[in-house]
C-alpha cells in the first residue's frame, strides 16, 4: 500500500533546490565560458594584441580565478589604475602596464607608492614584456614581484585550465 504524506511548503523546498542546482550548474558553466575565452590569451603573442584596458581587465579576471578578490582603482591625477587584491588575510596591489621595450626601475617607483598609500602587504607588476634589470635589483629590494610575459602566461594556464586536462599534462 502507497501512503503519501503531504507537508505544506515541501513543494516549494524542493523547487528552491532545483533553482539552486539549476543557478548553480549555469554559473559553472559559464565560469567555464570564461575560462575557455581567456585562455586564447595564454600566449605571449596574444597578450601583445590586448588593448591596455583588456590586459587590465585579463589580469583581473586571472587573479580572480586565482582565488583573489579583485577591485579595480584609478588614480586621482592620472588615467591610470591599478588592482586591489584580496586573498585570506593579505591585502596587495597590482599594476599592470602591457609595454613594448621592458620595465625599468622607474616603472615600479609608482607601484611603491602606491603599496604603501594603500597599506598593503605586498605589490605586484604585471607585463606582457620583459624587466629591465634595473627593475629585476629594485623589486629584490622592496615588497614587489614581478611577473614577466612568461610567467604570465604559465599563471593563466594554470588558472584557466580545468584540472583534469591540467594533470594530465602534468604526466
Amino acid at each position: 500500500m502507497l501512503s503519501l504524506l503531504l507537508i505544506p511548503g515541501a513543494a516549494i523546498l524542493w523547487s528552491g533546490n532545483l533553482l539552486l542546482r539549476r543557478y548553480r550548474r549555469l554559473q559553472a558553466e559559464q565560469r567555464n565560458a570564461e575560462k575557455k575565452e581567456l585562455l586564447a590569451f595564454a600566449d605571449p603573442a596574444a597578450l601583445q594584441q590586448l588593448d591596455d584596458l583588456r590586459f587590465l581587465e585579463f589580469t583581473a579576471k586571472l587573479f580572480s580565478h586565482l582565488g583573489y578578490t579583485t577591485y579595480l582603482v584609478s588614480r586621482d591625477d592620472a588615467a591610470e589604475y591599478h588592482l586591489l587584491l584580496f586573498k585570506q588575510q593579505g591585502k596587495y596591489v597590482a599594476r599592470c602596464r602591457k609595454h613594448d621595450q621592458g620595465i625599468g626601475q622607474g616603472h615600479l617607483q609608482p607601484l611603491l607608492v602606491a603599496l604603501q598609500k594603500n597599506y598593503a602587504d605586498k605589490a605586484f607588476f604585471i607585463t606582457a614584456d620583459f624587466f629591465t634589470k634595473s627593475a629585476l635589483d629594485f623589486s629584490a629590494k622592496n615588497p614587489i614581484e614581478l611577473i614577466d610575459g612568461e610567467h604570465l602566461v604559465t599563471l593563466a594556464v594554470q588558472a584557466f585550465t580545468p584540472h583534469e586536462t591540467a594533470a594530465a599534462a602534468g604526466k
